[in-house]
């Protein structure tokens, strides 16, 4: 039988792979957060917490519309986060966060060096900040396992790194910066 035995399919085991909305749902998401943001950006101001919690949904929302969104997704999470870093502290825990999502929707757009370049450094910063147990470590260590399986299957040897094996479900993300 085939696949019996092989370990995980390439889009991780059945049970781990997030099912996508459908696609009018996403382009809601999109469009409500781009409100959102705007309506921040213009009442708390454009460096406000929230204001910058509203831009890291908004990247989220565009990053799930697939290609279209992805590359204004990355622009986005990265204003975001040199924004979060000015005004939080780059310590901070939204500002790991939103390092982690950029992390990811580089990921997903093929930088996969890049991603896990991002997460090594995530994943030491929340170490040393949160502790090796804390949630949101857990969650970037998974996603910098994925991000090396990924890039070993699109033939670029990232495993090994850390200390992380090739194998983990996919990514996941928070929502908050």
């Amino acid at each position: 039988m085939p696949g019996v035995g092989a370990g995980p399919s390439p889009a991780g085991p059945p049970a781990a792979r997030p099912r996508r909305p459908p696609p009018r749902h996403v382009a809601q998401a999109a469009a409500f957060s781009e409100r959102a943001l705007a309506g921040g950006e213009r009442l708390l101001g454009p460096d406000n917490p929230d204001t910058l919690t509203s831009r890291n949904h908004l990247a989220g929302a565009l990053q799930e519309t697939g290609a279209s969104g992805l590359e204004r997704a990355v622009g986005l999470y990265e204003r975001t986060l040199a924004e979060s870093e000015l005004v939080l502290g780059p310590e901070h825990p939204r500002a790991l966060l939103v390092r982690n999502n950029l992390a990811d929707a580089l990921s997903q757009s093929g930088e996969c060096e890049r991603a896990v370049a991002t997460w090594e450094s995530v994943l030491a910063d929340s170490e040393r900040i949160l502790g090796a147990d804390h949630p949101d470590t857990l969650l970037v260590r998974g996603n910098l396992a994925a991000g090396c399986w990924r890039g070993a299957r699109r033939g670029r040897p990232a495993a090994g790194r850390r200390g992380v094996p090739p194998t983990a479900n996919g990514p996941s993300r928070s929502g908050n910066p």
